[in-house]
């Protein structure tokens, strides 16, 4: 015990080295501190580790070395967020696509429920929507409010994303935990064109929500 907890002390200045050199998208200083025998896993003050900060920096070739030093895909933030998750829920939606090309799991939720994509959906990236369909991304997978990709969609207003996954066969008459449909939400939010669109994509009209409406 005593043995490992030397070598667990000694490598702590290394950690903390990997660390910043991650925060700081500085790849050589990364790979120093890994060969000091740094922790490819240890996570910051908001439970980010050096692979989340690669991500957030759209560092592919730095993300590409942690991954091959054993950096887990799936470690999650204080957020709940994986690496994927967290580059679409900033913007990052480029690496996004690479990450799901290097067989990140497109499956995973956030603490509210969140799959990349639903948040791609709200994003309205249509390219990153059909790389996460082709990667067998859940298509009606709900949040914790019980929506959707598509009724996020329809709430952002992102027209090709839900025309999209409407003909990926997304579920037209699904309902949240209030009772509403991708069609609700549309009227709710002042989207006249994806509502003619959900129409005719034969949406059903009579469906109301839990307050009747």
């Amino acid at each position: 015990v005593f043995e490992k907890t030397m070598t667990e002390s000694l490598r702590l200045p290394a950690t903390s080295d990997l660390l910043n050199a991650a925060i700081r998208g500085d790849k050589a200083a990364a790979e120093r501190a890994l060969a000091e025998g740094a922790h490819v896993n240890a996570s910051d003050n908001h439970g980010a580790t050096p692979l989340a900060w690669a991500v957030r920096h759209g560092d592919l070739d730095l993300v590409k070395m942690l991954l091959a030093r054993g950096a887990e895909r799936e470690c999650q933030d204080d957020l709940g967020f994986t690496p994927l998750l967290g580059a679409i829920s900033i913007g990052r939606t480029d690496i996004a696509k690479d990450l799901v090309g290097l067989a990140f799991n497109v499956g995973g939720r956030g603490a509210e429920g969140e799959t990349a994509l639903i948040l791609a959906a709200g994003a309205g990236d249509l390219a990153l929507v059909r790389t996460l369909l082709a990667a067998g991304a859940g298509l009606d997978a709900q949040d914790c409010h019980g929506r959707t990709a598509l009724m996020t969609a329809v709430r952002a207003g992102r027209d090709e994303t839900v025309l999209a996954l409407l003909d990926a066969g997304a579920g037209k008459d699904l309902r949240d935990f209030e009772g509403r449909t991708a069609l609700i939400h549309a009227v709710a939010g002042g989207h006249p064109g994806l509502a003619r669109e959900l129409l005719r994509a034969g949406a059903d009209l009579s469906i109301r929500d839990a307050r009747g409406r």
